[in-house]
């Protein structure tokens, strides 16, 4: 399950200059560039990233920045998702496995 988001934002940059700085940004390749035109630039997340599981609660799966000229200013509209489900998942594994610790020592002691 997924969860779109979108933000628009105006700038005076120019829109080379925004892309460049969305390019250069990716924090230690967390993140991948997918695919960038003169209007946009696409990303994922590294999909075989090892992490805590509170760190994936903060993760973006994806997005897109789209850079749109009107009337000489520059519209940078910001879509992302988030998926839901692994978070869910790992918390349900993580109380699976409490829950199987705390039966087995309780039927040790009993």
């Amino acid at each position: 399950m997924k969860i779109k988001f979108k933000v628009t934002q105006s700038t005076g940059l120019a829109p080379a200059v925004v892309i460049s700085k969305i390019v250069s940004k990716p924090d230690d390749s967390r993140y991948r560039v997918n695919n960038v035109t003169l209007s946009s630039v696409e990303f994922d997340e590294e999909p075989w990233k090892l992490m805590w599981n509170f760190e994936a609660v903060k993760r973006l799966d994806g997005g897109k920045f789209e850079i749109s000229s009107l009337n000489n200013e520059v519209l940078i509209t910001f879509t992302w998702h988030s998926n839901l489900l692994t978070p869910a998942l790992m918390i349900a594994a993580f109380q699976f496995l409490l829950y199987t610790i705390v039966i087995t020592t309780l039927r040790y002691f009993l």
